[in-house]
This record gives C-alpha cells, sequence and structure tokens, in this order.
C-alpha cells in the first residue's frame, strides 16, 4: 500500500487563491526550509536569471524559505521561512508551484502547493514527487522554462487537475485508518 503525504485541510486549501487575470503575469512559487543545494536552486537561480535578462517574460519568481548564501537573486521576491496560516496564504497568492527538488522521496513542499490550488512544475528526478506531478503538472528535465511557458498555455487544464485531486491531510489520514483496520482484522 502506499499513502500519499497530504497538507491539513483546514489551513492549506485553495479557497480565496490568486486566478491569473488577463495580461497579468503569473507568479510562480517555491518554498523549501533547508538551504540544500539538491532542493533545486541551481533551477531556481536559472530562472530568476530568466526573468530578470527578460528571457521569461510574463513569469515573477517567489522564494520562500532558506537558500545558500552563494546565490544572488535578481528579480525574485524573498521571503524567510514560514509555517501554517502565514506560508498558505502567501502560496494563494501565486499561480504555479516549481520544484526542482532531485531524488526526493517524500517532500511536504509541492503538497502544500498543490493542496493550496496551484499547478505544479517539477524536475523530472524528483523521486516520489515526480508521482504527484505526473497528476497535476509538467515535468522538465534541463530547461523548466518551456515547462512554465507550457503551464501558462494550459494553466486552467492544470487547475482543475489539482483541484480534483487535492492531497488532503484527512484523506491520507482516513487512508492510514482503512489500512490499519484492514490489517487489524487479517484483510490484506
Amino acid at each position: 500500500t502506499c499513502i500519499y503525504n497530504g497538507a491539513d485541510p483546514a489551513v492549506y486549501h485553495p479557497f480565496g487563491a490568486a486566478v491569473p487575470r488577463p495580461g497579468e503575469s503569473l507568479v510562480v512559487v517555491t518554498h523549501h526550509w533547508s538551504d540544500n543545494p539538491m532542493k533545486g536552486y541551481d533551477i531556481y537561480e536559472k530562472v530568476d536569471h530568466l526573468i530578470a535578462n527578460g528571457r521569461l517574460p510574463g513569469f515573477r519568481l517567489r522564494v520562500i524559505g532558506r537558500w545558500p548564501d552563494s546565490i544572488r537573486w535578481r528579480s525574485a521576491e524573498l521571503f524567510g521561512p514560514m509555517t501554517g496560516r502565514p506560508l498558505a496564504d502567501k502560496l494563494r497568492e501565486c499561480h504555479i508551484y516549481l520544484t526542482a527538488s532531485r531524488w526526493e522521496p517524500c517532500g511536504m513542499h509541492h503538497v502544500e502547493g498543490a493542496q493550496c490550488g496551484l499547478p505544479l512544475v517539477y524536475h523530472e528526478d524528483g523521486g516520489g514527487i515526480v508521482e504527484a506531478g505526473r497528476r497535476y503538472g509538467l515535468g522538465f528535465r534541463d530547461d523548466p522554462s518551456a515547462a512554465l511557458r507550457q503551464m501558462a498555455d494550459r494553466w486552467p487544464e492544470f487547475r482543475a487537475k489539482v483541484l480534483a485531486q487535492l492531497p488532503s491531510g484527512d484523506r491520507m489520514a482516513l487512508d492510514y485508518a482503512d489500512l490499519c483496520t484492514r490489517l487489524a482484522a487479517g484483510a490484506r
């Protein structure tokens, strides 16, 4: 049995989430507690520079959390680490969740973003993240800008997919309870 992570729907929910207006730049967000380079900071820095150099027009980047001291952001909106309602409120101000984490077995950052109604753009080497990403997102290998542009063009489609498959913490808890009940009863 595989039970996917879920976020608390009382905190992480799509109600009041931003919907892009015509001509408005799409806000791409990522957030991480860790400043470990495997969280994808090379990609976030690349997206930041593409936006700053005018090669990714129509997008803004927001980074929440911690990041390596070596990064010199050029255009990104930066916010320190957050949790709970303040984090969820910031996520709901955005349109697309970007994760470039590599080989992560079971992250929560993309789950919190999806639970707030954000379609996912993910690195194809994202480990367990890829399983969720295939349901309501687009993957990339080397060029996040192509996936971001495609997501912009198909945003309503992917928004509908994520809303139909929110990774709810309530659903996760019920799945665990069901599994425990079946195991206690001797069923498989």
